[in-house]
């Protein structure tokens, strides 16, 4: 001890009052906890602190310092999951003309592409919409202050009951609407109402299903996740219905100014989707394709057209979208799609792509535009999890790699 405590004073006009406290912590620690000793080196670190002169260390703005990242690191709250994620790979196409490419599209006349880009298997063309104030999927991110909370996960279609501690909710925080209608404990209305909490530090995301506001805070949930915000956000569940982060693919705020740097997510009408049957495949389901690992409940009834859960979905690169007389928004949609395309991962009764509530009023010309985008579209036939996004590791890309995060 007498040879840190000398450390300690040679460095006392260098060393910052945290520093000395992590260097009794960490240094001292072995020798004292051997004498258990534990709560007498914590009186030391805070006497050390007084030694040093310390002061209180002001108060952190948690988001001037997130705000503040240099452009050459990105934040996972705001532009998620790993470099290697379907949902951060481009297109394997080379960015500029001569188009270089291994990707492959089925044919404009191709059963998955036309039920894709015009006709319900009725033959009448499907409503193209953006989701954003209703049927979506809100994301907060709480800072340390706070309050903690509860989700507590309902004993409803068979999950068991779980409670999630000491989550910090924003006060603000809202499900998705419409609002939860239902009166009883499984009873939930006409409604999703999903609700996203990412934690302070940036690290995981709390997804869930559901939502029902507690009049003694936290929130009743019906399904619930934790996903890393730096994995893959595929495979190891999800609140929807592919199996994955619920998200993954949405348009978050000032992307449709900045550029969308990420894959899509798209639901269809479960009459459109393609049911997979396999010797494995249960009774009443059917199987996904990669990156999908879920299908909907009951899919081997619903489940009648063309196009599999999981599905890519890209605008080719052949197409100029600078000659279709696009709003601004509206071509850094089509952009997006053409670069990284779109993943089928829900069911809805229409053509649908995601944003987060609050970007609904960035959404004007790119819902102006979203029928004429989504024509455009056909399905990839060689995505995988070993040539994602149509290529393998050394394809050319449309895009260069996400960056690092911070």
């Amino acid at each position: 001890m007498a040879a840190l405590t000398h450390e300690l004073y040679a460095s006392k006009k260098t060393m910052t009052c945290r520093d000395s406290i992590e260097k009794i912590m960490t240094v001292g620690m072995p020798a004292l906890r051997s004498r258990r000793s534990f709560p007498w080196t914590l009186g030391l670190g805070l006497g050390v602190s007084v030694w040093l002169g310390c002061s209180p260390e002001p108060a952190i703005d948690e988001d001037a310092v997130w705000d503040a990242l240099p452009a050459t690191v990105r934040d996972p709250a705001k532009w998620p999951f790993s470099a290697d994620s379907p949902w951060n790979t481009p297109i394997a196409c080379a960015a500029t003309a001569p188009f270089s490419c291994v990707v492959t599209w089925e044919a404009a006349g191709g059963a998955c592409s036309q039920q894709l880009r015009y006709l319900s298997t009725t033959g009448a063309e499907l409503r193209a919409a953006i989701n954003a104030e209703e049927w979506s999927h809100p994301v907060y991110i709480a800072k340390s202050t706070d309050p903690l909370s509860s989700l507590n996960q309902q004993t409803c279609f068979g999950a068991p009951a779980l409670t999630i501690p000491n989550v910090r909710i924003p006060a603000t925080a809202k499900a998705a609407l419409p609002a939860f209608l239902g009166s009883a404990a499984c009873d939930y209305g006409n409604t999703d109402a999903h609700l996203h909490i990412i934690d302070p530090k940036h690290q995981y995301v709390d997804e869930s299903w559901h939502a029902r506001p507690r009049a003694s805070g936290g929130f009743d949930v019906f399904g619930y996740t934790r996903n890393s915000l730096t994995d893959s956000g595929i495979g190891k569940g999800g609140e929807r219905a592919y199996g994955g982060s619920a998200i993954a693919g949405l348009i978050r705020k000032g992307e449709l100014s900045s550029g969308i740097r990420h894959a899509l997510a798209l639901a269809i009408p479960h009459s459109q989707m393609k049911c997979i049957v396999s010797g494995s495949t249960p009774s009443d389901s059917c199987d996904p394709v990669w990156p999908a690992s879920k299908v909907d409940d009951s899919a081997r009834s619903r489940y009648k057209g063309a196009i599999p859960m999981g599905q890519l979905v890209s605008i080719p690169v052949d197409v100029d979208l600078s000659s279709l007389g696009l709003t601004a928004s509206g071509l850094r949609l089509a952009q997006a799609l053409q670069d990284y395309g779109a993943y089928v991962v829900d069911g809805s009764d229409d053509f649908v792509l995601y944003a987060e509530p609050s970007v609904s009023t960035e959404l004007v010309g790119a819902r102006k535009d979203v029928a004429a985008i989504r024509a455009l579209l056909r399905c990839v036939t060689n995505n995988s999890a070993t040539r994602v996004g149509g290529g393998d590791a050394t394809a050319p890309r449309r895009q260069p790699p996400a960056l690092p995060f911070r």
